[in-house]
């Protein structure tokens, strides 16, 4: 039987083309050919058939700012989960972090290169550090894997657990959002869950607007608030999204 996993051992970043980003946290994973299926999907399926929806915060600038409110979270660019005051819990099932050019953005621009090691951003001639007052040519970048809370039953979430309704997501971080989020859930890993499944992580994400150099941008306001229960973290393996 053909079988599609969203995670799992051996979660690898693809490339994706994206406003924000070019990868994701999803498996690399494939399939076998299957001569039946009652799901009525055969063939040999992998990350390359598929979409995931996308997490974003909507920007004053860019094509988004055209069709949402700045600050709002919006998922797969067409859901809106919360104006940036109200904060929606998520669930982080696993991320990733790597490297990306530095490059200005612009909206036909080349995409920026990325690589997974700071051995490989040397090997580029690049840093990650300001050196006589110029920014950085290489920065961090995180890419998540996360599972967004709804009480309300509707097509964008489609799982279900215990009387909620749940949307799996891929959430790119950089620069702001690295800082504000991705920082906090690396921290997380060495402290509040060592030794534990990331999912284990009740999440609060709302967001700010703040100044950032010379310019206000809204930024992710992640905390975490709690932990999921033991039947939720085995409900997450048990869909193939966590070991």
């Amino acid at each position: 039987m053909a079988k599609v996993s969203l995670s799992g051992a051996g979660a690898v970043a693809v490339e994706a083309p994206e406003e924000e980003s070019s990868a994701a946290v999803i498996p690399a994973q494939s399939t076998a050919v299957a001569t039946y299926d009652p799901s009525g999907v055969s063939g040999e399926i992998d990350r390359r058939d598929l979409n995931m929806p996308r997490l974003a915060i909507v920007q004053s600038v860019g094509p988004m700012s055209e069709l949402f409110k700045p600050g709002q979270v919006v998922l797969n660019k067409e859901t809106v989960l919360t104006d940036g005051e109200k904060p929606i819990t998520v669930s982080v099932v696993n991320i990733r972090k790597s490297f990306v050019e530095n490059l200005p953005y612009e909206e036909d621009g080349p995409t920026p290169k990325r690589v997974h090691t700071l051995a490989e951003v040397k090997a580029e001639g690049g840093c990650i550090e300001y050196v006589n007052d110029e920014p950085p040519s290489w920065i961090p970048v995180a890419d998540a894997l996360v599972l967004i809370e709804s009480e309300t039953d509707n097509p964008a979430f489609p799982f279900e657990y215990n009387g909620r309704f749940y949307a799996a997501a891929l959430w790119t971080m950089r620069k702001t959002s690295y800082t504000s989020a991705a920082k906090n859930i690396f921290t997380a890993t060495q402290f509040a869950l060592k030794n534990k499944a990331l999912c284990t992580g009740k999440w609060s994400l709302a967001t700010k607007r703040e100044k950032r150099g010379q310019n206000f941008v809204f930024v992710p306001i992640l905390r975490q608030t709690g932990r999921f229960d033991e039947g939720f973290v085995n409900w997450v393996k048990e869909m193939g999204l966590a070991q």
